[in-house]
């Protein structure tokens, strides 16, 4: 059984008296088959990017993982981390909320409504505010690589005078396109004034003689509140291309709907570069067998066959998945700058 396996695979691939001294592996027809073989699988990836609900099978962008992720990016810049305030979860959410059903990605709504008006609504008073937002990613860690890949967000990501954070995670159409948006929200509350103290007037003592003689007192002085102002920045958005999905709910939290196998099969299929990848070193074996045995002495089109066949993967390889055509163009929007109210 397995000298006859053997036989059979010396067959396929080195030229004998069995082959014609021709191995399968080298054969115009094989050649051709392996052509198809590249080309089915380059048009399944990009099939399957453009009709599955992309969205719905493979965001995995959570609010809590987010925050993880951007508190680590500042612990490793010396940094304190935020503290998550459940204010600025509720007005992040209403952002995103208001994204969706207003169908916009931008700081400012169609309607003029400015970040801070979400801060505002929730009751957050702050001295410093920022706002950082993402659209279409498939991953959380993406989203914050994304910000820091940007020297605007970046600047806000690690922002000092920030004491607290809040991030919410909406799935809707936007521009026509089901996807994810994510909205992070950073804050440092107003201090407050602490309580005035009237100082307290002696009372009067009376002196044993026939006249009475009122005592000064010191009415009550208030003391000056402290007032502290800032600059809250908003960096530009990081934007990715939307790709399509049937799903429009809206969560605080997103969580991975498929088993981890699927989904792996499912990214794989998106984006094949590591089976093209392994086929293409089948094929340089392959070549190199040929040439080993000299066969392209005598068979110049296996050798121009091959040569066309490596090209061809090669190409497909270098050409960007379904993933990097969805989401290679990104948009920036200028930087916005607010005073404390």
């Amino acid at each position: 059984m397995f000298s006859k396996t053997i036989q059979t695979i010396k067959t396929f691939f080195v030229p004998n008296q069995q082959n014609g001294f021709m191995p399968h592996a080298l054969r115009t027809r094989t050649i051709a088959l392996y052509v198809l073989i590249v080309v089915f699988i380059k048009s399944v990836s990009l099939l399957s990017g453009l009709t599955l609900p992309a969205t719905r099978f493979f965001a995995d962008v959570t609010s809590q993982l987010v925050i993880t992720l951007s508190n680590n990016e500042r612990v490793k810049q010396g940094l304190q981390p935020l503290a998550e305030n459940a204010i600025l979860d509720n007005a992040a959410m209403q952002k995103a909320q208001d994204m969706i059903a207003n169908k916009y990605f931008a700081h400012n709504s169609p309607q003029g409504v400015d970040p801070w008006y979400w801060f505002k609504k929730s009751g957050y008073q702050y001295t410093y505010a920022g706002e950082n937002l993402a659209i279409d990613f498939f991953e959380s860690s993406d989203v914050v690589r994304a910000w820091k890949n940007s020297p605007s967000h970046w600047e806000n990501l690690i922002n000092q005078n920030y004491k607290d954070i809040g991030v919410a995670v909406a799935r809707g159409n936007i521009e026509g396109y089901d996807t994810t948006v994510v909205v992070q929200l950073f804050g440092s509350p107003k201090a407050t004034k602490p309580a005035t103290q009237p100082s307290i007037s002696p009372k009067p003592s009376a002196r044993p003689s026939p006249r009475v003689s009122p005592i000064a007192y010191t009415s009550p002085v208030a003391t000056p509140a402290p007032s502290v102002e800032g600059s809250a920045i908003v960096q530009p958005v990081q934007q990715i291309v939307a790709t399509p999905t049937s799903q429009t709910t809206i969560s605080h939290k997103i969580v991975r709907t498929v088993p981890t196998l699927v989904s792996s099969v499912m990214d794989t299929v998106m984006n094949p570069t590591i089976i093209l990848g392994a086929f293409l070193a089948y094929l340089l074996i392959v070549f190199a067998l040929g040439a080993f045995s000299r066969l392209y002495a005598f068979k110049p089109q296996a050798l121009v066959g091959m040569a066309i066949v490596i090209i061809i993967v090669t190409s497909m390889i270098a050409l960007p998945g379904v993933k990097d055509i969805l989401h290679t163009q990104a948009r920036a929007l200028p930087p916005m700058q607010t005073m404390m109210p």
